[in-house]
């Protein structure tokens, strides 16, 4: 099963929300990530080999420039949802997907559907 790292632009609820429905996650502020660049957590997700978490879309152009990412997962959500509603559609998009969907792949969750392209 993959470990997830939540980034902080997402709700500080949702690491411990996703480990309530039995994934593995931690997130960037318990880790001593706060407020470092783009590149230092990608670099610590790569490290761990844990799969990025984040509604941050600047992860993606990362990806070219940047090899061994085991994942990354993009929340593509309105800035006006609340973290119940945001937590809701990560939760149930992570469930939807196997290890396989997730692993060497960006995936991109939007109100109605889920977009998955792997990662050369």
């Amino acid at each position: 099963m993959p470990t997830f790292l939540v980034d902080e632009n997402l709700p500080r609820s949702l690491a411990p929300r996703l480990r309530k429905v039995g994934l593995e996650a931690h997130d960037v502020r318990d880790e001593g990530l706060r407020g470092r660049s783009d590149l230092e957590i990608l670099d610590f997700a790569i490290s761990h080999s844990w799969i990025l978490v984040t509604s941050d879309l600047g992860f993606g152009s990362l990806l070219r420039s940047v090899p061994g990412c085991r994942g990354l997962v993009i929340a593509r959500l309105p800035a006006d949802w609340p973290a119940v509603a945001i937590g809701d559609a990560v939760e149930r998009a992570l469930s939807r997907l196997s290890e396989g969907d997730l692993s060497a792949s960006l995936i991109v969750i939007e109100p109605d559907r889920i977009r998955r392209r792997g990662i050369p």
